[in-house]
């Protein structure tokens, strides 16, 4: 198997668990004012933060902590801002 095929059959199962990032996304705003300086900060391109964001591409676990870090989020919030699933309809 390919990385391609990998990759969309990994996006297809997440799709049933799409991660709701709002409250990161206003911690962001907060801190940085834009995602895009806030991509600059994690060293990143905007796409790319954009695409974690909005659950095209899961977040790596470096990545993850380098965020927490930055962000100043306390560790018994990760969950809140990580790992919060989106309501479905």
């Amino acid at each position: 198997m390919n990385f391609k095929t990998k990759e969309a059959q990994m996006r297809k199962q997440r799709k049933h668990n799409d991660y709701d990032y709002s409250a990161l996304v206003n911690r962001i705003k907060s801190k940085y004012g834009t995602v895009a300086a806030f991509a600059k900060e994690m060293g990143c391109l905007e796409s790319a933060m954009s695409m974690r964001l909005n659950n095209k591409t899961a977040w790596s676990q470096d990545d993850m902590f380098k965020a927490i870090g930055l962000l100043d989020i306390p560790e018994k919030q990760v969950m809140s801002f990580f790992y919060t699933l989106k309501v479905k309809n």
